[in-house]
Formats: structure tokens, C-alpha cells, sequence
């Protein structure tokens, strides 16, 4: 029995440092992917894009919902960020 408990700890924290990998890879990764979207949009006819303010106006809309967001999020407990013992 004791033995089966330090097995699933171990394994647990073999799983958690990976999880810890692979949310770094991401951190990194995930928004050089979205600015390589953004970047790369093929914007040709559509109905704005002559306007000089016009990836200005796409950035501050994709901007907006982050705020509102991030508060449903931390109240409804989506967001705990717990301190590390």
C-alpha cells in the first residue's frame, strides 16, 4: 500500500514537471503563432482596409473582451493562482 502511494507520487510529479514543460512551450509559442496570424492576414478586398487606422482598429477589437474576460475568470475561480511551497 505504501508502496502503490510513493509509485502515484512520483508519477504525479513526473506528469506535473512535464505539464510545467509543456505550459512553457506554450507561453511561448501561442502568441508568435497569433502575431504571425494577425501579420498574415490576407486582407485584400475587404471593406476597410484602405482606411490608414485600419489594423489599428483590428488590434483594439481584439483587444477588447481580454478585460471582461479575465474578471469572469477570476471570479469564478477559473484563475486561482495558488503560491508554490
Amino acid at each position: 500500500m505504501v508502496l502503490q502511494d510513493e509509485l502515484r507520487n512520483l508519477i504525479a510529479e513526473q506528469q506535473g514537471m512535464r505539464m510545467y514543460v509543456l505550459s512553457l512551450v506554450t507561453a511561448i509559442f501561442l502568441p508568435l503563432s497569433f502575431l504571425t496570424g494577425v501579420l498574415g492576414m490576407n486582407v485584400a478586398g475587404l471593406p476597410g482596409t484602405q482606411e490608414p487606422k485600419a489594423f489599428f482598429y483590428l488590434a483594439t477589437a481584439m483587444l477588447i473582451p481580454i478585460p471582461p474576460q479575465d474578471a469572469r475568470f477570476r471570479t469564478t475561480g477559473v484563475l486561482q493562482f495558488k503560491a508554490r511551497q
